[in-house]
């Protein structure tokens, strides 16, 4: 069996998609490959590789593909899922939407669809967190998540840090920690700060029965950090989730030659084939998005002058 698949917005994150799904196709399990995006010089660029380019994404409808990959803002996230969830299997891009009010109502359609909605939480496909979730233990006393980069070109397009950095630590804060309940989730203090209309900077502080979390994400580096400390009764481990290395009390782990993107996508395709859960299905990331949205209503915002 084989999949068609069509991917709104071709942009970093859309081919970077198309690539791993070229590569699924040489494997036998793509079909044929639909891209889409307003920019129609987009279709000279990828003339080779796409069996057909869309300068109206209103088109695909009538492709009758098994998955759509939405890899466009933020902003466009829920009106694309509303159109296209119903009618096919869905992965849209991290975060699923730009408020919580738009987080309930598309609760609400999965809950009433017979199509699967997967997120794009690429960290949980880094050897990393696999290696997290299996010798990490539940005596951790102390989290710190750091996570920087410069601030986007168009900071619109992802909303604000919150939603474009801080919600990959939370959901990995969920999947290694296998965390289901925020009513477990004490927020202590968030401070956010705005610069031009947009929040650039945040610290949140929460606890978790004894653990005490801190997690910083900011735009205002040139340099990408993608940090974790973690304290235990075992001795501190420091995590680099970019270079893909742990440093444990004992001894020093390195990973090289992975490619995230295909392995969510290889992991999205087979659960559709074989009818397996997914662990970015959106009943397995409720938490994150149940605790992002709780951070981002407790924040204290200060304006920069």
């Amino acid at each position: 069996m084989t999949l068609d698949v069509a991917i709104i917005g071709l942009g970093k994150m859309g081919s970077l998609h198309l690539k791993a799904f070229t590569r699924l196709r040489a494997e036998g399990l793509i079909g044929k490959i639909y891209g889409a995006d307003s920019d129609a010089g987009k279709s000279k660029i990828y003339l080779n590789v796409l069996d057909k380019f869309f300068n109206n994404i209103n088109d695909i409808k009538h492709q009758h593909v098994d998955l759509v990959i939405i890899a466009t803002p933020t902003y466009t996230h829920y009106d694309f899922i509303k159109k296209f969830l119903p009618i096919t299997h869905v992965l849209v891009e991290k975060p699923l939407a730009e408020s919580y009010e738009k987080f309930q109502e598309i609760k609400h359609l999965v809950k009433k669809v017979k199509n699967r909605l997967f997120i794009g939480h690429i960290e949980r496909f880094n050897p990393v967190t696999d290696y997290l979730k299996r010798i990490i233990s539940s005596n951790v006393q102390y989290l710190s998540f750091i996570r920087t980069s410069s601030k986007p070109l168009k900071p619109e397009n992802y909303v604000n840090v919150v939603l474009d950095l801080m919600v990959h630590d939370v959901d990995l804060l969920s999947y290694i920690f296998s965390l289901k309940d925020t009513n477990k989730v004490s927020i202590l203090k968030v401070l956010s700060f705005l610069e031009d209309k947009f929040i650039t900077t945040s610290h949140a502080t929460l606890k978790i029965d004894k653990t005490l979390i801190t997690l910083y994400s900011s735009w205002n580096y040139q340099r990408k950090y993608r940090l974790l400390k973690i304290l235990t009764d075992h001795g501190i481990y420091s995590v680099d989730f970019h270079n893909r290395k742990v440093e444990t009390p004992y001894s020093t782990l390195f990973w090289k030659g992975i490619d995230q993107v295909y392995e969510e996508d290889k992991h999205v395709v087979l659960s559709i084939i074989n009818n397996e859960d997914s662990i970015i299905e959106f009943n397995n990331c409720l938490f994150s998005y149940e605790l992002i949205f709780k951070i981002l209503s407790s924040t204290l915002i200060i304006e920069k002058s």
